[in-house]
């Protein structure tokens, strides 16, 4: 795979991946804001908006049908949080055009379609169309209400959300109901415009053209200018205070605890590479501790493992439990650290994580959505180094490392979300 990165406009950073290994090729294009309840509900509402149809292909079926016509393409739109940062990202999936029969610029055409969309949506009376802008409202705003339902999920943005009450990080990544409601279709309009001519873009494309010609093909159909290059920053705290334990109840069997820690390293740190190697060991693996012994030697969960965030410096172990369980399991998870922090483990158990990870790596070089994904969120940190890059720094972590990176992690928030009859 040969890897290049530049600027093609001011502020607008293009990754690119040539590799002859996979069949489709994939560009993603993300625009990036600061995180905050009102950028994230206009976002994700625009993103609907757009996606919903343009001038020259209106309605979802002309959408549909020009992809058909380009190979099964797709385009599509999703909005997510990194670190402290919002995304509104835009996709193109096609295949690659050695494998078009007759001749067509897949890719090409594919970018034009998206170029369409973003460039000239749907508007009436100087805003995005009603008829769409109601429609993806109703739609955006049941997805947030439905959050509640998946319970793990639930509990662990829950968790996010106490720790974090007084930072960016705290904002629900999907946006604000009633901000979402307020909005009409000019003032989200204006709003558009102001990101898609002001936002600072990462764009990452795997497949087999050269990063020349995809510079080229973007700038002919998407027109990106000029725009400040600063991305939006995420403020650490390398530190926990006092601990805070809560707990709410809801109708549910199954206890969902989670223990929210500050780790005192992130991705742009030198040593990031031994916290990886740390979780693994400690919970992110089949052999690791946490499922070894907190799941499968004491029964105390029905999983348990480690959801860290690289960018912001957080660390929740996601636990379903028995609400009866709660003490036995908290302590169980804590003298799990415990045991790494004093090097309590084995070689084979280091050995193991190594693997573990090593396999993870090259299961995303696998993937063009893993690797776009990575590229996309480490270039919030400045990061360039491939999953193949990380996997050939591992033989370096040593036992020192590891425990010198659990000993960074503090204690934040123990939250537990418990049944209505659990005492």
């Amino acid at each position: 795979m040969e890897k290049s990165g530049s600027y093609i406009r001011r502020g607008v950073h293009l990754t690119a991946l040539r590799t002859d290994k996979f069949k489709f090729g994939l560009l993603s294009l993300s625009f990036l804001l600061p995180l905050t309840a009102e950028n994230a509900s206009a976002v994700n509402l625009a993103a609907r908006v757009i996606n919903r149809g343009c001038e020259k292909y209106p309605t979802l079926r002309e959408i549909s049908l020009e992809c058909d016509r380009l190979y099964s393409a797709s385009v599509t739109a999703g909005c997510g949080k990194a670190g402290e940062a919002l995304m509104m990202s835009f996709y193109v999936s096609t295949l690659d055009n050695a494998y078009a029969f007759d001749g067509t610029d897949v890719f090409g055409g594919a970018v034009a379609l998206l170029g369409e969309l973003l460039r000239r949506p749907l508007l009436e009376n100087g805003g995005f169309r009603s008829e769409y802008l109601e429609s993806e409202k109703k739609n955006l705003t049941d997805d947030i209400r439905a959050q509640i339902n998946n319970k793990t999920s639930y509990a662990v943005n829950r968790c996010i959300a106490l720790m974090c009450e007084n930072e960016r990080f705290a904002v629900n990544g999907s946006g604000d109901i009633d901000l979402i409601n307020a909005l009409d279709g000019r003032t989200l309009y204006e709003k558009y415009t102001e990101i898609l001519q002001n936002a600072p873009v990462e764009i990452c494309y795997v497949g087999s053209m050269a990063a020349e010609e995809v510079a080229d093909k973007l700038q002919s159909s998407l027109a990106l200018t000029d725009r400040a290059p600063e991305l939006p920053q995420t403020d650490v705290v390398r530190r926990a205070g006092e601990v805070r334990e809560i707990a709410e109840t809801m109708d549910i069997s199954q206890g969902k605890l989670s223990i929210g820690f500050r780790t005192g390293t992130c991705m742009y740190d030198e040593d990031y590479l031994s916290f990886s190697l740390f979780c693994t060991l400690f919970g992110s693996s089949p052999t690791s501790r946490l499922f070894l012994n907190v799941r499968e030697k004491l029964s105390l969960c029905y999983y348990c493992s480690p959801v860290p965030d690289g960018l912001k410096g957080t660390m929740i172990v996601a636990c379903g439990i028995d609400c009866a369980n709660k003490e036995k399991a908290t302590e169980a998870i804590l003298r799990e650290l415990e045991e790494v922090q004093n090097g309590r483990f084995t070689d084979e158990e280091l050995d193991n994580a190594v693997r573990a990870m090593r396999n993870s790596y090259r299961e995303a070089m696998d993937s063009p959505a893993a690797l776009s994904s990575w590229f996309t969120v480490r270039s919030l940190a400045g990061i360039t180094r491939s999953p193949e890059e990380y996997a050939a720094l591992l033989s370096g972590c040593t036992r020192e490392d590891i425990v010198r990176a659990a000993k960074r992690l503090t204690l934040d928030t123990i939250y537990f979300l418990k049944g209505k009859d659990a005492q």
